[in-house]
């Protein structure tokens, strides 16, 4: 199942079938009806590169970008439902999704589609899983080395660890006052998950 098909099921969308046969940039699978991509892209869009090769955007594809829900809000959608995320539920929805098939996106501030990479990236497991990030793009989340990283970053948070501090910008001071609180496993633990995608995630959610 395709990302768009999830969102159509589980919002009881009408698709609107257009004029142009040809492969769609988002899906790449062919269409007898697909729109043109000058009325289905607002003159600021900013993500042509994640674009493939095509001639037009599939009745089905043109569904994400028919409603500035997708870009503006956090969501989750699954088969039975489609919930907008509020910033402080979003550790809580990636630890327990819904039943699958699901798709969760997360955003910052609602400028980049971030899901178009992961149109066939519906979920289909609880315990591993894609989902999408607005600065971090595709992003894998496997359910036991989550829960690692969730319990170091609570450690950091409570030893006085700032979120900059985190993701691996730590102060010579800092280092200092861990040291004497006998936290040496902490630092090494920040230096082993420094720039991977699933901890900065983790970090910006806490």
């Amino acid at each position: 199942m395709f990302l768009p098909e999830l969102l159509i099921e589980a919002r009881n969308l009408k698709v609107k079938e257009g004029t142009i046969s040809g492969y769609c940039v988002i899906c790449r699978r062919w269409t007898e009806y697909g729109h043109d991509l000058k009325k289905v892209f607002s003159s600021n869009f900013t993500m042509w590169s994640y674009l493939y090769s095509g001639d037009c955007v599939c009745e089905e594809c043109s569904i994400l970008f028919s409603d500035q829900i997708y870009r503006r809000h956090s969501w989750v959608v699954w088969k039975q439902g489609f919930e907008i995320i509020k910033r402080k539920e979003a550790k809580q929805v990636l630890f327990d999704p819904p039943d699958p098939p699901f798709f969760i996106n997360i955003i910052k501030i609602g400028q980049k589609q971030q899901w178009i990479k992961a149109i066939e990236h519906v979920a289909y497991s609880r315990d591993f899983y894609w989902f999408a990030h607005e600065d971090y793009g595709l992003v894998q989340f496997v359910k036991r080395k989550a829960r690692l990283m969730d319990s170091i970053i609570k450690k950091g948070l409570e030893v006085g660890l700032t979120k900059t501090e985190l993701r691996g910008n730590i102060k010579p001071k800092t280092c200092e006052k861990l040291l004497k609180k006998n936290c040496i496993e902490l630092l090494d633990d920040i230096k082993r998950f420094k720039n991977n995608q699933l901890w900065e995630v983790l970090i910006d959610v806490s």
